[in-house]
C-alpha cells in the first residue's frame, strides 16, 4: 500500500525483491527453446517459445517472459503463507477469467488434473488465435479446458467495445465488439452445480464480474483470486463487494513483483 501511495522512490517491496530476481533469472536458459519467435504491438515486441518442463512444469508454450514469469514461477494466483496455502486443488472446477494466450488455462490444469475442468474466458481474436496454438501444444492438459469466447461482465449477451491490446485488452472503447457472459447466467446454462475457485484479471472489469456472479458465490462460495492492481479505487471496492456477497470469505493480499502490477486479493470460506 505504501508503494501505491508514495512510489518506488520511497518504497520499495523488499518482500518478494529477492524471489522475483531469482525466478526472473530462472526463465532463460533452459526454459527459451526459440527466442524472439513472433512479434507482437506490446510489452517488449517479441515473444518466446518455452518448455518449462526442466523446472517442473509439463508445459510448452509461446508467450512473454512476463506470463512465464508471473503465471509458473511466481504463481500469482497462489497464496503462501505460515500456516496458509491458498490454490487450487486436483478435481476443482476452475472459472479462469482472462484466458489470454492460454498460459493460465494451462497453469490450472495441471493444477486440477483430469478429474477437474478449466473454464477459460477470452474474446479477443489475437488473443484468441495464440491461444488455440499453445493448447494444441499440450494434449494431456487441455483435454480438461473448456473454451468460453465471451467477456465476463455483470450482464449478459450485450455487445462492449475494445481494441486489441494483447494482455492489455480492456472493455469500454475501440473498434471491436465483444459479447458479454454473466458467471451466474454460464453456470445456469452449463447447469454447473460446483465451481471450487474464480480467478479474475480482465484489466479492470473486475467488479462488474464480481457483481455478475452473485449467485454464484453465495451459494457456491468458491475461493476467489482476483487481480487488485488496475485501479487505486478496487483497494477497497473490490473487497466490500466480495463482502457485500458473502460475508463469511477472510481476505488475504498478495503481491508478486518489484512494481505495481500482480496484486491479488484471495478470498476464501471461512
Amino acid at each position: 500500500m505504501a508503494f501505491r501511495v508514495m512510489g518506488p522512490r520511497h518504497a520499495r517491496i523488499q518482500a518478494v525483491h529477492d524471489r522475483f530476481w531469482q525466478a526472473a533469472q530462472q526463465i532463460q536458459d533452459p526454459a527459451v527453446v526459440t527466442p524472439k519467435t513472433q512479434s507482437v504491438p506490446m510489452l517488449d515486441g517479441w515473444l518466446d517459445n518455452y518448455n518449462l518442463a526442466p523446472h517442473g512444469w509439463a508445459v510448452k508454450l509461446r508467450a512473454h517472459k512476463l506470463n512465464v514469469l508471473n503465471t509458473y514461477y511466481l504463481e500469482q494466483y497462489r497464496f503462501q503463507a505460515p500456516g496458509i496455502d491458498i490454490q487450487a486443488q486436483a478435481g476443482d472446477v476452475i472459472i479462469d477469467g482472462g484466458g489470454c494466450w492460454g498460459d493460465t488455462a494451462l497453469y490450472f490444469a495441471i493444477k486440477t488434473g483430469a478429474k477437474g475442468a478449466v473454464h477459460t474466458f477470452e474474446f479477443s481474436p489475437a488473443n484468441l488465435q495464440l491461444m488455440a496454438s499453445n493448447l494444441a501444444q499440450n494434449p494431456d492438459l487441455t483435454r480438461c479446458i473448456q473454451l468460453q469466447q465471451a467477456a465476463l461482465w455483470h450482464e449478459s449477451d450485450q455487445e462492449l467495445q475494445f481494441d486489441e491490446a494483447g494482455p492489455g485488452t480492456n472493455l469500454g472503447s475501440g473498434g471491436m465488439r465483444a459479447a458479454t457472459l454473466s458467471i451466474d447466467d454460464w453456470a445456469s446454462r452449463s447447469n454447473a452445480a460446483k465451481v471450487d475457485f474464480i480467478k479474475l484479471d480482465i484489466e479492470g472489469a473486475e467488479r462488474q464480474a464480481l457483481q455478475g456472479a452473485g449467485n454464484v458465490i453465495q451459494t457456491l462460495k468458491p475461493t476467489l483470486a482476483v487481480a487488485l492492481y488496475h485501479s487505486l479505487d478496487d483497494f477497497t471496492k473490490l473487497p466490500q463487494a466480495i463482502d457485500a456477497l458473502h460475508p463469511g470469505y477472510r481476505f488475504h493480499l498478495g503481491h508478486y513483483t518489484i512494481h505495481s502490477e500482480e496484486t491479488i486479493l484471495f478470498a476464501t470460506d471461512g
